[in-house]
């Protein structure tokens, strides 16, 4: 039997058990034995790869993923540590990308789509949650609450939305809101 290791990392929409158990289901299907399971906590994203490649090749032959994007946050990270892998004869094997030698090629270019894709999107949430903490608002920003009172006291005056809008400075439809607003 051959000794394999799990590489996991921490991601927002799957859980680090679920993934590890996903490995653990593909190493057996494939007969090897699991000597050491690489975690990723999130807060250091690099420090469980560097270990398993310090290991790799001597402690275990195999390296089992729940998915192609533990083994980097972009695409080049990816090819980088295959290439680094492929170099100390250590196979990968992806777990949720079980597939014949036929449809080999067409899965493989397919999950290169899905995998720059879904980091993409990984980042693009870290930026977000960055940007957050940091105190970052996103969306439009809010309407002063001067030309909100402005709208108000101008429809209380008689004049119509559009009109109250107008001599305000801000839309008819948040004219709307802040008169909705106002009445609960």
């Amino acid at each position: 039997m051959a000794n394999a290791a799990i590489l996991v990392r921490a991601m927002p929409d799957l859980l680090t058990e679920a993934q590890r158990e996903l490995a653990r289901a593909c190493a057996a299907r494939h007969g090897l034995s699991v000597s050491r399971v690489y975690t990723d906590d999130g807060r250091r994203p690099r420090h469980a790869r560097e270990a398993a490649l310090r290991d790799a090749g001597a402690v275990f032959d195999t390296l089992v993923v729940p998915n192609i994007s533990a083994l980097g946050q972009n695409l080049r990270e990816v090819v980088a540590i295959m290439g680094a892998l492929a170099n100390r004869a250590v196979r990968v094997l992806v777990a949720g990308a079980d597939v014949s030698e036929a449809d080999g090629l067409l899965a493989a270019a397919q999950l290169l789509v899905r995998t720059q894709a879904a980091l993409g999107r990984e980042a693009a949430q870290r930026g977000r949650e960055r940007a957050k903490a940091k105190g970052v608002r996103f969306g439009r920003p809010p309407v002063p609450a001067a030309r909100v009172e402005r709208a108000l006291n101008a429809l209380n005056a008689g004049a119509g939305v559009r009109a109250a809008a107008r001599m305000a400075g801000i839309s008819p439809a948040s004219v709307i809101r802040a008169r909705a607003s106002r009445a609960r």
